[in-house]
């Protein structure tokens, strides 16, 4: 079985891709940016890959 895919947008200005990490570290809400994921500590096997659009 296929894994579903969702697109999720996720509203902000960001100048690039650290200053968007800064402010998941600082008001995620447990979500952190891992490169080209995002996921929760609390629940490991949850994440979202990501992809920038500028």
């Amino acid at each position: 079985m296929e894994v579903p895919k969702i697109i999720l947008g996720v509203p902000g200005f960001w100048g690039n891709r650290d200053e968007f990490r800064e402010a998941m570290a600082r008001n995620g809400n447990g979500y952190i940016y891992m490169g080209n994921h995002i996921g929760n500590f609390e629940k490991p096997y949850i994440y979202l890959d990501t992809i920038f659009f500028y």
